[in-house]
């Protein structure tokens, strides 16, 4: 009977802590100040959302998908991650909100791609050149961990919007990503 009690306690407290999480970082969401979601309807975008532990999967107009994601909780800051994405096109920002106040913290938390990775690249997504004149590309985007501070970097195949593999993964340290 006592076991049975405990085991009730526990399931009702999981359920609100979970409710309560979902609450906050929609209204997080809703708070940002990104220039990327400035003309679109964010009360849409989290209407049919998911959202699992400190990940909300979002849902953007024109084939686009987005993700934010409560990365750090301090007493008084809270770091988060936003990825936007589609077939052709990704933008990644990182922002630490302190007492309301927004700030954008990308280019000292997010990691910074150069030469040598987009020939990491490359091994996991070969392009095919047809014609010397014509421009080669090939789409990536981050996404993150449902569970963990963790990030990904993924690759398309090229002209395609099929996945061709993973690139990275990153560790969040509480200021910046790290590659494992």
């Amino acid at each position: 009977m006592k076991f049975r009690f405990i085991l009730l306690n526990a399931a009702i407290l999981l359920t609100f802590f979970s409710a309560v999480r979902a609450a906050d970082i929609k209204d997080l969401f809703l708070k940002m100040p990104s220039e990327i979601v400035k003309d679109i309807d964010r009360n849409k975008a989290i209407a049919g959302a998911s959202v699992e532990n400190s990940l909300l999967k979002l849902n953007f107009p024109k084939d686009f998908s987005g993700e934010f994601k409560i990365l750090a909780e301090k007493k008084d800051e809270t770091v988060i991650g936003f990825s936007v994405y589609s077939c052709a096109e990704s933008e990644l920002e990182i922002w630490s909100v302190k007492k309301g106040n927004w700030k954008n913290i990308t280019g000292s938390a997010a990691p910074k791609l150069g030469a040598k990775d987009v020939a990491e690249m490359l091994k996991v997504s070969p392009a095919t050149v047809e014609k010397l004149d014509k421009d080669v590309s090939l789409s990536y985007f981050f996404t993150f961990a449902t569970d963990e501070n963790q990030m990904k970097l993924v690759i398309r195949k090229q002209a395609v919007c099929d996945i061709a593999g993973t690139v990275y993964e990153y560790q969040f340290n509480g200021r910046k990503f790290i590659k494992n």
